[in-house]
């Protein structure tokens, strides 16, 4: 017996004025301009005051899977205007040219989890009011240029997790109004300038997970609102100069994965606004002291597994705001004294992975707001009393997989909130009792504290 469960969701007073007040339940995901999106299919009434969303219809038999979705598959709906239509993990291998044609109210539908190949060109049709469309996590092997023609009002569109090769640059040419696509995890190699110049209202985009080699300086000209972008996990081996020209409202931006060998000084010039960047796993073997001058809102800096071996001075001089940095897994020798002066809103600091032997004292003497410090798999030999004597407000130190032998005793004194030492897998034979002595919170007063110390890990030593 063919089963299928569809939800018809309707919305009264759902004629707000545009730029009205409006309110979202919780499990409804809302879009500012857009009816609300309510996926959870069993709720019979979600009273918000001004909106009302009832159930309508609802045929729920346990759910089989459906390989070909043709226009009988909605032969026995009581209603001609569904608006939401969620068929996810169906099973569905065809979606016939009329299977949606009846469907003329539609503005969410959801196919996304099933094992769909081809789309034809007249699939959609007759969906004009279409807002949302999800076909990510198919077979989908190519867009034809018209097949979202008719979709000028959609604003979310999900193909990611399919087998595209390769993207026509008219695919995209009647979605003017979207602002959130995604295209992540196919095989495109090769994105063209004008592929999205249609976008001009786009503030997120996915490229992530394909095989591109490469992106023309003119790619993203007319996207000036994106405010995130991912080109993770590709091939691209160079960032020109000019690629983020034009966004400057950009906040988050993903080129980890990849084979960057340089990030040039300009790349980033005009990136203003920038708060959460990541450059990991790519072949970078230096930062230039410009490379983010312009980057002062920045506060998530990622270069994990590069070829870093020094941090120069003013590496990160201009990003003072930065609270999280990662620059674990390089091939860092040495770092300057001076490297991280300028960031004492840091909260978490890791250098782990790197080849270092020594640091200077004055290192982390400007991190009073550290939380947490991940200095593990180098070659520490030593922890002197000076290292860590101003990181007061460190709760987690992480030092295993060093060659530590010598722990000066004064050399966690400072650390009075400190809740996690980790000192296993060195070569520690003897540890003086000193060096986790209850440290006085006022020594004029002589007030002394209980230890906030929980977990010291000195396992694989020689003590």
């Amino acid at each position: 017996m063919l089963v299928v469960v569809f939800v018809f969701v309707f919305v009264t007073a759902q004629q707000a004025a545009a730029g009205e007040d409006r309110l979202c339940p919780s499990v409804c995901l809302c879009d500012p301009w857009a009816p609300p999106i309510c996926t959870d299919q069993l709720i019979d009434e979600v009273d918000v005051g001004r909106e009302t969303f009832t159930q309508g219809l609802k045929e729920s038999d346990d759910r089989q899977t459906l390989r070909v979705l043709d226009a009988d598959s909605f032969s026995r709906w009581n209603s001609s205007s569904p608006q939401y239509v969620n068929m996810s993990s169906f099973g569905i291998v065809k979606v016939t040219i009329d299977a949606l044609s009846s469907l003329v109210k539609i503005w969410y539908l959801n196919l996304s989890d099933n094992k769909i190949s081809t789309i034809d060109s007249h699939t959609f049709r007759n969906n004009s009011d279409l807002w949302w469309l999800f076909l990510c996590r198919n077979n989908i092997t190519d867009i034809h240029p018209s097949t979202f023609q008719n979709q000028n009002k959609l604003h979310y569109l999900d193909i990611s997790g399919n087998r595209i090769q390769s993207l026509k640059l008219e695919t995209f040419r009647y979605n003017r109004n979207l602002v959130w696509l995604s295209l992540a995890n196919n095989m495109i190699a090769t994105i063209y300038p004008s592929t999205f110049e249609q976008q001009e209202r786009l503030y997120h985009l996915d490229l992530s997970g394909n095989r591109i080699q490469s992106i023309k300086p003119d790619t993203f000209n007319f996207n000036r609102r994106l405010i995130w972008l991912s080109l993770a996990k590709n091939n691209i081996r160079d960032i020109h100069n000019l690629t983020f020209y034009n966004q400057r409202a950009l906040h988050n931006l993903e080129i980890s994965e990849n084979k960057i060998t340089t990030i040039h000084p300009n790349t980033f010039q005009y990136n203003w606004y920038l708060q959460w960047l990541s450059v990991a796993d790519n072949n970078i073997t230096d930062i230039n002291q410009y490379t983010f001058q312009h980057q002062t809102e920045l506060r998530h800096l990622d270069i994990t597994q590069n070829k870093i071996t020094t941090v120069q001075p003013a590496a990160f001089y201009y990003n003072s705001n930065l609270t999280w940095l990662s620059l674990a897994k390089n091939q860092i020798i040495h770092i300057h004294p001076s490297a991280f002066a300028n960031q004492r809103k840091l909260h978490h600091l890791d250098i782990s992975g790197n080849a270092i032997s020594a640091f200077d004292n004055s290192t982390f003497s400007s991190q009073h707001q550290l939380q947490t410090l991940i200095l593990s798999e180098n070659k520490l030999r030593r922890i002197d009393s000076k290292y860590f004597s101003e990181c007061i407000n460190l709760l987690e130190l992480i030092l295993d997989g060093n060659r530590i032998s010598y722990v000066d005793n004064n050399a966690f004194q400072a650390l009075e909130r400190l809740q996690r030492l980790d000192l296993s897998s060195n070569n520690i034979a003897e540890l003086n009792t000193l060096v986790f002595q209850e440290f006085p919170t006022d020594r004029h007063e002589h007030q002394y504290r209980v230890s906030t110390l929980k977990n010291v890990n000195l396992a694989r030593n020689t003590i």
